[in-house]
């Protein structure tokens, strides 16, 4: 299995349920995170091949820490000549914590940044397809530490390391990648 480092794209919007003794005007906005997955990993200038974007929804705050329930994955496949070739989704993949959610620390919980989804938690399924294709794609994600090299960062300020698997049944993993660097975006959901 190949990591990938790139970055991270986060999106937010209002959410209106809350969970224990938070209340839902405690609650920061939903957000879609990206993860852009480039052919050469730590080029900047080198074409976008996949984005895996989640879709967030605050669940609960613990002081400095969101546990961000994931409400959906889609998985974005690039043509050469950087169009949308083929798209897959997973409507509320399951993370692997007690509470199933992803914990993450904030600075400033109600006006979370890009960086700080840059470990995503360990996702593994299998998305429909949506667009481009009606094969499933069985798909494995997972943020690991980024340890940038001596040049610094290829996505300053928004550098995040993951290992991916993406595989069309029965084919062979149509690609891959192993603790490489990809670029991330946060983005707030429009309410």
């Amino acid at each position: 299995m190949t990591r990938i480092v790139g970055s991270v794209l986060v999106a937010s919007a209002l959410v209106l349920t809350s969970a224990g003794a938070e209340t839902a005007a405690a609650l920061p906005p939903d957000h879609r995170v990206e993860y852009r997955i480039r052919e050469t990993p730590t080029d900047p200038q080198s074409d976008v091949i996949w984005k895996v974007e989640l879709i967030v929804e605050a669940n609960e705050v613990r002081g400095r820490y969101v546990g961000w329930a994931i409400a959906s994955i889609t998985l974005t496949q690039f043509d050469e000549q950087g169009d949308v070739w083929r798209v897959w989704q997973e409507a509320t993949p399951e993370v692997p914590t007690s509470d199933g959610l992803w914990w993450v620390e904030h600075a400033a919980p109600n006006s979370p940044v890009a960086i700080e989804f840059a470990l995503p938690p360990y996702l593994v399924g299998t998305a429909d397809p949506q667009t481009g294709t009606q094969d499933d794609l069985d798909y494995e994600f997972d943020g690991v530490p980024y340890d940038p090299p001596p040049a610094g960062p290829p996505f300053e300020g928004r550098t995040a390391a993951i290992t991916y698997a993406f595989i069309i049944l029965p084919q062979p993993p149509i690609d891959w990648g192993d603790d490489e660097p990809v670029e991330v975006y946060a983005i707030v959901m429009p309410t």
